[in-house]
């Protein structure tokens, strides 16, 4: 439950879970669905589902990222 109220304090939506290395991100928790756990089950963080990220190619044009962020396509 310290973990939780240390998580939500930070102010963030999304953080992004990596493995070895900061290098390895695996996906994005959701702030949200922490809200969803119940503290008495002591539910560990490595079983929050996940949300994928989105990749983006370093050949992606900015003006189309841009508009992907502005049509709701993806987040940042």
């Amino acid at each position: 439950m310290n973990k939780i109220r240390e998580i939500y304090s930070m102010g963030h939506s999304r953080i992004p879970v990596y493995r070895d290395n900061i290098q390895d991100i695996t996906g994005c928790m959701m702030i949200k669905d922490l809200s969803l756990l119940d503290p008495d089950d002591a539910t560990p963080l490595s079983q929050v589902e996940l949300k994928p990220l989105q990749q983006v190619s370093e050949k992606y044009a900015l003006f189309s990222m841009m508009n992907d962020f502005l049509t709701g396509e993806c987040m940042l």
